[in-house]
């Protein structure tokens, strides 16, 4: 079968993915954390130090930082338009630390941002982990074997019978198609094509100066009301076990937050190096060498639920003690590519999306239980059961639409008052058909590419 819309033809495969690519869009949406380094200048004013591009480091720069300078750390933290459908707000900064120090050798080894695929071919790691993202496909995988084991089963019984009238043949038809779909959403989770906006989707971006390439996936783990089974704070908040490679035992320090932004979600804290007594912070940095950090931040936030939320940002440093007469030249020439904070963009999570837990389109239970069909399935539920228990589902869809309006109300009010700290990322009337656009560009620009 074959669909035409706005010029563009689409194939049943197209539209099985479309649906697909809906139903993750409602359940996630993306956010930016930026670092910048402050250092004390000549005219005792704290500015950013520069950040320096290199092929062998893709955590967005290095930073330049003047050995025994006093420093801070500053941190934003963005929402991304048109990222996804879900209602999501972060209040404020609560805390700021920073540790793991590795210093990486140029000649003998890769850089912590080095994400292998294969023993061969290197590619981008940065602040990038996969643990979130491994729960989200063992969640989905798992509900799409319950699936296919339902849809394996009823496909038996209608075949079996010996005389089939118009409406089994109709019935195994459907559950037919939804098997074939069900292959096609299987083979998206563990090989999701690049950019298609599935979790773990390999990056098909070219993403602004300074922000790293991968986006790792943080996974809240909310029921289908949005709403959290315990309190997500402190040791329980969301993003505390999704570590870095190279992070495990690191010794952290919280840095004291002296000044919060008015007009953005965004704190400056101090930053004392000599408190981690480490000789690659204490020291000029060696040519052939680099410098790796972490800077791993809590949020607070409102919506979805209000909960907390730990993100991280690997940075490369290069500690100096005066800029030699090529170092100034050079700088002068590229005064106009002088950068002075990187980046990383995480995709948020909310829950696995409802549809997918579904072991039967409602359409074709709609039909079964409109023929007072009461013969139970294996879970000992009828029909009609399991069409009701997916209508009262809509209450669940009501509850997420008053929490986008919550958040757009929120966000006029902010702009009414911009001494309140907070950042803001909502869908808009304008976003709701976004999905469509932006899933239909995605087959048009790779059908056009193959």
């Amino acid at each position: 079968m074959v669909t035409y819309c706005s010029h563009a033809v689409f194939l049943d495969s197209d539209i099985a993915f479309y649906w697909v690519f809906c139903r993750w869009n409602e359940v996630t949406r993306r956010i930016e954390m930026w670092i910048s380094i402050l250092e004390l200048n000549e005219l005792g004013e704290y500015a950013a130090v520069e950040l320096h591009q290199a092929k062998d480091v893709n955590t967005g720069g290095i930073f330049q930082l003047r050995q025994g300078h006093s420093r801070r750390v500053q941190v934003t933290v963005k929402p991304v338009q048109h990222s996804g459908t879900l209602p999501l707000m972060v209040e404020a900064i609560l805390s700021v630390s920073i540790g793991c120090i590795t210093a990486r050798s140029t000649k003998l080894q890769r850089g912590l941002d080095s994400y292998q695929r294969d023993d061969e071919n290197g590619d981008d790691m940065d602040s990038y982990q996969e643990e979130d993202l491994n729960c989200v496909r063992e969640r989905w995988s798992d509900a799409l074997i319950k699936r296919r084991e339902y849809l394996d089963e009823q496909i038996k019984k209608v075949s079996n019978k010996e005389e089939k009238t118009e409406d089994d043949v109709e019935r195994e038809a459907r559950l037919v198609e939804q098997w074939v779909g069900l292959t096609e959403e299987r083979n998206a989770v563990l090989v999701p094509a690049p950019g298609s906006g599935i979790p773990g989707a390999p990056a098909d971006w070219i993403p602004p100066s300074g922000m790293e390439t991968h986006i790792p996936v943080l996974f809240l783990d909310l029921n289908d009301d949005l709403s959290a089974n315990e309190q997500l704070v402190g040791p329980h908040a969301s993003g505390v076990n999704s570590i870095l490679p190279k992070e495990h035992g690191s010794q952290f320090f919280y840095l004291p937050i002296i000044k919060h932004s008015d007009d953005e979600v965004s704190a400056t804290a101090s930053w004392d190096s000599s408190v981690h007594d480490s000789v690659h912070l204490n020291r000029v940095t060696p040519q052939n060498e680099r410098i790796y950090l972490i800077v791993k931040t809590t949020v607070q936030l409102s919506h979805p639920a209000a909960m907390e939320l730990v993100l991280r940002k690997r940075i490369a440093a290069n500690i100096y003690n005066k800029q030699s007469f090529t170092q100034s030249l050079k700088r002068r020439i590229s005064l106009k590519n002088i950068f002075y904070s990187c980046g990383v963009t995480y995709e948020i999570v909310s829950n696995i999306p409802k549809a997918t837990e579904e072991i039967e389109d409602r359409e074709t239970l709609a039909l079964l239980a409109a023929r007072s069909e009461n013969e139970g399935t294996s879970d000992g539920e009828t029909y009609i059961e399991k069409y009701t228990r997916g209508v009262l589902q809509v209450e669940n869809i009501l509850s997420l639409e008053r929490l986008r309006q919550a958040v757009t109300v929120k966000e006029a009010l902010s702009t009414k008052a911009r001494h309140i700290r907070r950042s803001l990322s909502t869908p808009n009337v304008h976003n709701v058909s976004t999905p469509w656009r932006r899933c239909a560009s995605y087959l048009c620009d790779h059908r056009s590419a193959a």
